[in-house]
């Protein structure tokens, strides 16, 4: 029997020039079948340079028309509809993959015909976080995850719809809460690796701070999940409570003091300025959580 699939890459850019370096690295990559590569790019000309070194690489331009501060989901949508493969993998464009890395994520589409595959970013520098999913959970499946790394059927698609353009942050999560819901599975798999650099401290912080309000705008939309929002976003609820009792302050002098239990209790596993960084980051992240609970974007 013939394999006619055929996988579409899909990354999307505005002004990022780590996106050479990802290009670069998927030229030598493994390829089980024939692959296409697209570049969806809302840089308006900034980055054509690159753009030159690969004539193979299907460059789309994405006008930007300055109506959204982003259009993440936008050039997702427009990399799925002009690809020409059965399966698209996302990779993000600072994220460089390592040999095998398709190789990982379409093994378990062929063989083990999972309609979602889900590979894990690393990073490249010390961080506070050492990869976007908690590997001590050894759950082949997971309920969400995002597109830096990810195989993704057209089926999908087909099924569920594209991204949600009207969401700033947070449409792949979405795209899997929906896939979830129609009965698709995310298979995790720790060998289909990509490595990231995440910038400066500082860097995290921001994106921290839109994370949080993305979480909220997400949960706004799927309020069927608020019922899980305690299990699932423990950690956040726990900070965004702390702030939102601040003015007990006022009787209790003492309260602010509070914040310094998690110092306490990671005293002796963790360098103190790595916990210092990851107190402010889920601080931050929790005042997104807020602001976009009681305010939309």
């Amino acid at each position: 029997m013939i394999n006619k699939d055929f996988i579409s890459i899909v990354i999307i850019v505005k002004n990022d020039r780590g996106v050479e370096n990802t290009l670069n690295k998927l030229r030598s990559i493994t390829r089980p079948v024939a692959c296409e590569i697209l570049v969806i790019d809302a840089s308006n000309g900034r980055i054509d340079d690159i753009r030159d070194k690969f004539p193979e690489v299907r460059w789309i331009y994405y006008p930007t028309l300055n109506i959204k501060k982003t259009t993440i989901p936008e050039q997702r949508n427009l990399g799925v509809k002009e690809s020409k493969g059965n399966i698209v993998v996302f990779i993000d464009a600072d994220c460089v993959p390592v040999k095998n890395w398709l190789n990982e994520l379409y093994k378990l589409y062929r063989k083990d015909h999972e309609s979602i595959v889900a590979g894990i970013v690393i990073p490249t520098k010390s961080t506070v976080w050492n990869n976007l999913y908690d590997l001590s959970d050894k759950s082949v499946y997971r309920n969400e995850c995002p597109t830096a790394n990810l195989l993704i059927s057209k089926k999908v698609f087909e099924k569920i719809g594209y991204f949600d353009e009207n969401l700033l942050y947070g449409e792949d999560v979405d795209l899997t809460w929906r896939a979830v819901s129609a009965g698709f599975k995310i298979r995790l798999t720790n060998k289909a690796i990509v490595h990231n650099d995440w910038g400066s401290f500082w860097d995290e912080v921001d994106r921290s701070y839109r994370y949080g309000k993305a979480r909220a705008m997400l949960y706004k939309k799927h309020t069927y999940r608020w019922r899980n929002i305690i299990s699932q976003e423990k950690v956040i609820l726990m900070y965004a409570g702390y702030l939102l009792l601040l003015p007990v302050t006022i009787i209790i002098p003492f309260y602010p003091l509070f914040i310094l239990i998690p110092f306490i209790k990671n005293i002796r596993k963790q360098p103190l300025r790595m916990i210092f960084k990851l107190l402010l980051i889920n601080l931050v992240n929790a005042i997104g959580l807020i602001k976009g609970i009681l305010f939309n974007y």
